[in-house]
């Protein structure tokens, strides 16, 4: 185990964390397993952070960032002209990032209920990114006569929530794979409603 510190070894560190606390939560783990883990030795591990709650509260700050910023990327191409066809990017995107990062977005939902008040404003600080776009894309669709005139904040509120539940479900109550096809269902929802039109049914 080396005790030599490289600008690589904090991401070693907080990369060995993360599985750690995927696997275990944040009580299940101590700086001995991070340093087997890491193969790092505990000097190296202190100099980067000062105790096992500020290497969590990195590897949280790192984790949603880097969820928002792939999203953010993966939407990047779509139209942003046309908001239905940027909100369909948007959730299928989510969807994706939460398939493919299951395991640590399922020990961020755990965890998520015993977070100090720090790690929450992180977390609302990261859904304040993303819902702040959403938002905007809402309010350009009203703006355009696409969407109704509902309050924009309200409808983020909808959407992102439908799409948190959906993933919270299958990952943590049914331990499911996140389907991907489970976006067109969830913003066809969020656009169109439950109600079929009146002139549908005939």
């Amino acid at each position: 185990m080396t005790g030599q510190t490289t600008p690589d070894s904090k991401d070693a560190i907080l990369d060995a964390a993360q599985d750690l606390i995927a696997q275990h939560g944040y009580a299940g783990f101590s700086i001995r397993d991070l340093a087997r883990g890491s193969g790092l030795a505990k000097g190296t591990i202190y100099h980067h952070f000062q105790d096992k709650r500020d290497i969590y509260r990195s590897v949280m700050v790192r984790d949603l960032s880097q969820l928002s910023a792939r999203v953010q990327e993966a939407i990047a191409d779509a139209d942003a002209d046309d908001p239905v066809v940027w909100l369909r990017a948007f959730v299928a995107a989510f969807l994706q990032q939460a398939e493919e990062r299951r395991s640590h977005i399922r020990a961020l939902v755990r965890e998520l209920s015993a977070m100090e008040d720090g790690m929450l404003q992180i977390a609302r600080q990261v859904r304040e990114q993303v819902g702040g776009q959403v938002a905007a894309v809402i309010e350009e669709g009203i703006a355009l006569g696409r969407f109704r005139a509902v309050p924009p904040q309200v409808a983020v509120m909808s959407l992102i929530g439908a799409m948190n539940t959906y993933v919270a479900w299958q990952l943590v109550v049914e331990d499911s794979p996140v389907d991907a096809q489970a976006a067109d269902a969830l913003i066809d929802f969020f656009l169109y409603g439950l109600m079929k039109e009146e002139n549908s049914d005939g």
